[in-house]
């Protein structure tokens, strides 16, 4: 049983959920969509997957976060693996 697709729709409500009642910057949301990524990228779906955390590496970058908070640092490491997997 492939528990990752079975987790997109799952990830895919929750952060539309997110979005609309927290906001697209929300930690919450940035959050969901970074596991979204994930789902993606553990049921190969790399191009969407990357598509996914360049989204929100755009989102972040008009953010007043600093570049060593951990979530951000995380968040750099699941693009860093998604590009590695989609062979970028």
């Amino acid at each position: 049983r492939n528990r990752a697709a079975d987790a997109i729709p799952a990830l895919k409500a929750l952060r539309a959920e997110f979005t609309e009642t927290l906001g697209p910057t929300h930690t919450l949301t940035l959050m969901s969509g970074a596991y979204l990524a994930l789902a993606y990228l553990n049921n190969k779906q790399f191009a969407v997957a990357v598509r996914e955390m360049e989204t929100l590496r755009d989102t972040v970058k008009g953010m007043a976060v600093r570049f060593d908070h951990p979530i951000l640092q995380q968040g750099y490491v699941i693009l860093a693996d998604t590009y590695r997997a989609a062979g970028n």
